[in-house]
């Protein structure tokens, strides 16, 4: 690889070097040949046609270059924001993991409580709109999902959420907001569970861990039941 790597390098060095040369060969060959045997070298064209088509060719080069470095460069920005994304999502898992093992329903009567139902799907379940509401007396805020997985009667995992998007994360008491859970369609399947793990804080910015669970009898309809919510941290 590394060896690969040093023969394109020094190509690379020998292609500049004949493209930044090659102007001064030129004027050189013209006035070092006699003008008859330059132009039977060159044909009609003169030094100034030649020089001039040679400044577009490689204006049009460095362009495309230019080109081929920004697609590239935004490429590697965008796979370092996939791996910062997906980083961070496994943390949260980590602690959402740590807090679950940690609970023991404290402060039950003071946690938030949500109903969550679904308003629409696309085909699928590409996307999944769900309406949250709070139903406790707490003020809801920094709601945040943690994971979305969709899996068959054997445990496995068909299906995961690519983005959620909170139209806000605020709730107060007795208010709702809408969710989009965006996937990738699925196949028809049938008997399939969903799982929502979000986070949330109240006003005195104390973490609270959820999951929410929904029955898909199959991918082609929509189970309009209550999910079954479970604060487990």
């Amino acid at each position: 690889m590394r060896k690969k790597r040093v023969v394109l390098i020094v190509l690379l060095i020998v292609v500049l070097l004949v493209v930044a040369m090659l102007p001064f060969i030129l004027k050189w060959l013209y006035k070092t040949l006699p003008r008859s045997e330059f132009l039977s070298f060159s044909g009609k064209y003169t030094l100034a046609d030649i020089l001039s088509y040679y400044a577009s060719a490689f204006g049009m080069i460095s362009s495309a270059l230019l080109a081929v470095i920004a697609i590239y460069q935004t490429k590697r920005g965008q796979e370092k924001t996939d791996e910062v994304n997906r980083l961070t999502m496994e943390l949260a898992r980590k602690n959402y993991d740590i807090a679950v093992k940690q609970y023991e329903g404290q402060n039950e009567k003071a946690s938030p409580k949500f109903h969550i139902s679904i308003s629409g799907c696309g085909g699928n379940y590409s996307t999944i709109y769900m309406i949250v509401t709070n139903t406790s007396d707490v003020y809801v805020i920094n709601i945040t999902s943690v994971s979305f997985e969709i899996k068959n009667e054997n445990g496995e995992v068909v299906g995961r959420a690519k983005n959620v998007k909170f139209h806000s994360k605020v709730l107060d008491s007795k208010s709702k907001i809408n969710v989009e859970i965006i996937c990738s369609p699925l196949p028809y399947k049938t008997n399939l569970e969903a799982e929502w793990k979000f986070t949330c804080e109240d006003s005195d910015f104390n973490l609270y861990h959820f999951s929410a669970k929904h029955v898909i009898p199959n991918t082609r309809g929509v189970n309009s039941d209550p999910w079954i919510v479970e604060r487990v941290g």
